[in-house]
């Protein structure tokens, strides 16, 4: 907007509107529409589609092409392809594994993010059989929706020895 402001005759803007949606403890934020990012509304806007056609990059690099299926399903409408390249050095034959725990997520007091030590147990197995198979913990990656169970699954991890095991936040993981 500021460059608008100050005599620009064109924007680009780079991203994706599929993205993590923004977050805001305001209570009146999804009434006013600021849980859509700028990048969605503008998909959507009859105005600015009525400027300019949003493209997509059609072909990604970074992700295994197993779970570029999922994600292109998902959220892309099948559209989104792996690189030829990638497909080649990419042969892990098991990239993403969906474990269902049954167990509640909670609040720890005084916190504002939430647990769910179900599933931090069931993490601390996964991984323990991992390095019983001598897998190479640097190549597993735990990915957690909560930045106190990402917390919790770190200090399990490194208590259990497998401080090499990444264990981010989906956040740390956009774009």
């Amino acid at each position: 907007v500021g460059a608008l402001t100050h005599g620009a005759r064109a924007v680009l803007l780079v991203g994706d509107q599929n993205q993590l949606s923004p977050f805001t403890r305001w209570r009146r934020a999804q009434q006013l529409g600021y849980d859509v990012s700028l990048l969605e509304r503008l998909a959507r806007s009859k105005v600015a589609l009525a400027l300019a056609e949003p493209s997509m990059l059609r072909v990604q690099y970074r992700m295994h092409p197993d779970i570029c299926r999922i994600v292109s399903g998902l959220f892309y409408r099948q559209a989104l392809l792996t690189a030829p390249e990638l497909q080649r050095t990419r042969r892990h034959p098991l990239p993403v594994c969906f474990v269902q725990v049954d167990g509640e997520e909670a609040r720890p007091a005084g916190r504002t993010s939430f647990l769910n030590e179900a599933e931090v147990a069931a993490v601390a197995r996964i991984v323990g059989a991992a390095m019983a198979d001598r897998h190479a913990l640097s190549a597993i990656n735990v990915i957690s929706f909560y930045n106190e169970q990402r917390a919790a699954l770190q200090k399990r991890l490194v208590a259990a020895g497998a401080d090499d095991v990444d264990v981010v936040s989906v956040d740390s993981m956009q774009g």
